[in-house]
C-alpha cells in the first residue's frame, strides 16, 4: 500500500480543492468501480475511511467504506486491488447442513470445507478472509480469492439492513489452497476493536458532508468528532473509555442532525440509520467495567 501521511485537515484541503461534485452511484457495482478508479485502497486507511464516508451516496456504502478502511489496517498484507471481506460468522441454527468451516493443513496445502453465514459486499469482493477450526479445535485465518475453485457464493435477496450493500453466503467443498494463504497471528479481535472505529471516522465524515450546506455548525461539529476518530483509528492501544466519550458524541451529534434534517430525502434512512448505534452499546458497557475505570 502505497504511504500517506496527510493529516485530517491536508485531506480536507485536497478534497475540497479537487472534488467539484458527487458522482453518480445507482448501485454497489458504480461504488466498486468509483472505488477502484480513485484508488483508494492506496490511500491510508483513516483516509480511506474519511473520502470514503464523504463520498458515500447512502450509509450502506459508509459501511463499506469503514469496513473496508478495517480491513487493510489490521490485514495490510491484502492485495492492494478490490475488496475484501471477513467471512467469520457460521449458522449456529442449522449446523447440518450448514457445517462451520474446517480446515485440513497437509503439506504445502489447506484444503476447506464448510461454509460461513455471512459476507460483506458478496457480490462485489475479490477477496475473503475466512475463519476455520482444524480437528484439534486450534484456529486459523485463510486469505481465500472469490474465484477459488470449491468455493459457491450465494447471496440474501432482500437484507432488512444495509439493504444497498450486497449479503452472502459462502459455501465451500473441498477447496484448496495454498499453505502461504495463511494469516499470521489472532488478529479477529483487532478487526472487531477496529472496525467500530473506522465505520464511526467514515459516518463523521458522510455527517459532515451533509451538514455543510445548511448547518454549518453541525458539520464543525462533525468535523471536530472526524479529527479525533482520526486520531485513534491506527491505534490498537486506545482505550475504551477514550472510545466511549467519542461514541457519547456522535450519538448525541447524530440525535441533532435526525431532529434539524430533511432525512426524508435520505434512501432507507429509517433502517440504515441504526448503523450509528450499532456498536455503542458494547463500548458503553464494556468502558463501564471497573477495571477499565
Amino acid at each position: 500500500m502505497t504511504s500517506n501521511d496527510s493529516t485530517m485537515d491536508d485531506f480536507l484541503a485536497a478534497y475540497f480543492e479537487n472534488t467539484t461534485q458527487m458522482f453518480t452511484c445507482n448501485n454497489e457495482s458504480d461504488w466498486y468501480h468509483y472505488w477502484e478508479s480513485e484508488g483508494l485502497n492506496r490511500l491510508n486507511p483513516p483516509l480511506i475511511a474519511m473520502k470514503g464516508g464523504m463520498q458515500a451516496p447512502n450509509l450502506a456504502y459508509v459501511f463499506i467504506a469503514g469496513y473496508q478502511a478495517a480491513m487493510r489496517h489490521v490485514f495490510p498484507e491484502i492485495p492492494e486491488d478490490g475488496w475484501t471481506a471477513l467471512a467469520a460468522s457460521e449458522d449456529v441454527h442449522n449446523p447440518t447442513d450448514n457445517p462451520p468451516l474446517l480446515f485440513t493443513k497437509n503439506g504445502g496445502t489447506i484444503r476447506l470445507n464448510g461454509t460461513k453465514s455471512w459476507v460483506a459486499q458478496s457480490k462485489s469482493v475479490d477477496y475473503l478472509i475466512v475463519t476455520a477450526k482444524n480437528d484439534n479445535k486450534e484456529r486459523a485465518m485463510v486469505l481465500v480469492k472469490i474465484d477459488q475453485q470449491g468455493l459457491l457464493m450465494s447471496h440474501r435477496e432482500s437484507p432488512s439492513f444495509l439493504a444497498d450493500m450486497s449479503q452472502g453466503f459462502a459455501r465451500f467443498s473441498e477447496a484448496i489452497v495454498d499453505a502461504n494463504a495463511l494469516i499470521e497471528g489472532e488478529r479477529l479481535k483487532t478487526f472487531m476493536k477496529s472496525e467500530s472505529k473506522f465505520i464511526m471516522l467514515a459516518l463523521c465524515g458522510w455527517f459532515y458532508k451533509q451538514s455543510l450546506k445548511n448547518q454549518p455548525a453541525l458539520a464543525a461539529d462533525f468535523r471536530l468528532l472526524a479529527a479525533d476518530y482520526f486520531s485513534v483509528s491506527q491505534d490498537n492501544t486506545t482505550k475504551v473509555t477514550v472510545l466511549a466519550d467519542l461514541d457519547t458524541r456522535l450519538q448525541s451529534l447524530f440525535k441533532t442532525f435526525s431532529s434539524e434534517s430533511n432525512t426524508n430525502t435520505i434512501a432507507n434512512w429509517q433502517s440504515d440509520c441504526a448503523l450509528v448505534s450499532m456498536y455503542s452499546k458494547g463500548v458503553q458497557s464494556r468502558a463501564a467495567k471497573p477495571v477499565n475505570n
